[in-house]
């Protein structure tokens, strides 16, 4: 837990994310810890079927919630500093976001970690 503490703390000085993690970050460690466990498992899994994406629920989420705050892709990839094709790649299950960008979409939704992933 500590090691994901100061990873946090390391990633929280860097970008437009910085202002969603310093308000929240003590409360989410325990969270985070379990999550990027339940993560790592997802990720493992869903290696298998890349082919076809993934086979969770985090494409649909993520699309969910950027089409309910009005957001085009190239909108959340400009707020998350990545391209719009990673935007794409995350809603059609290529490419599985990052526990530090999945912590990033849940304080810019202002939903829980849950909501994105399970």
């Amino acid at each position: 837990m500590k090691n994901l503490l100061s990873r946090l703390k390391k990633f929280s000085s860097i970008g437009k994310r910085s202002l969603y993690f310093e308000n929240n970050m003590e409360e989410n460690v325990e969270k985070l810890s379990i999550l990027h466990s339940q993560l790592l498992i997802i990720h493992n899994e869903n290696l298998k079927t890349i082919s076809g994406g993934y086979s969770n629920n985090i494409p649909d989420n993520i699309r969910t919630l950027r089409i309910t705050a009005g957001l085009a892709q190239y909108e959340l990839a400009d707020q998350l500093n990545v391209s719009q094709a990673t935007i794409a790649n995350y809603e059609k299950g290529y490419r599985i976001p990052d526990i530090d960008t999945i912590i990033f979409f849940s304080n810019f939704f202002e939903t829980n970690i849950e909501n994105i992933v399970l």
